[in-house]
């Protein structure tokens, strides 16, 4: 596992998204958390129109759904979550509940956005680094 990626988050798992990137690679991982952001929103936008509509059980499959989404990305506490809404046994439990996953989910959203630019500053910050600088510099003059 690489280091990269350090940002603490309790939205994510840092150690899976890691091995993750390790194991698809940066642009790959770019590619599909562009279309997971749109896939996102729009099950979003169902759980709450799921929610006025008090079609509880779509609401929980849609909650289903989501985390299934979002745990591929180690968003592991919005599958926890979905999981208690799913088993709720009252509507005033599954709205409170399907709150709490869309504030999750967002979360989780701006997590999984930001890591790339996470990544680039990390792999900037290590090549500046003086170990690495010197390693370049020694390879360079052996090159020669």
């Amino acid at each position: 596992m690489s280091t990269l990626v350090k940002k603490p988050s309790n939205a994510l798992d840092l150690e899976f998204v890691d091995d993750l990137i390790e194991a698809i690679g940066i642009e790959d991982f770019i590619d599909i958390v562009k279309t997971l952001e749109h896939e996102v929103d729009l099950q979003i936008s169902l759980l709450q129109a799921r929610l006025r509509a008090c079609d509880l059980e779509s609401v929980k499959l849609t909650a289903h759904r989501l985390a299934g989404m979002l745990s591929q990305f180690g968003a592991f506490e919005v599958a926890a979550c979905a999981e208690r809404v799913r088993t709720a046994s009252t509507s005033a439990d599954v709205n409170r509940l399907a709150a709490l996953m869309v504030a999750l989910c967002r979360a989780s959203m701006s997590a999984i956005a930001v890591l790339p630019l996470s990544l680039d500053i990390a792999a900037m910050e290590l090549s500046k680094s003086p170990i690495n600088a010197n390693v370049a510099l020694t390879a360079g003059v052996r090159a020669s």
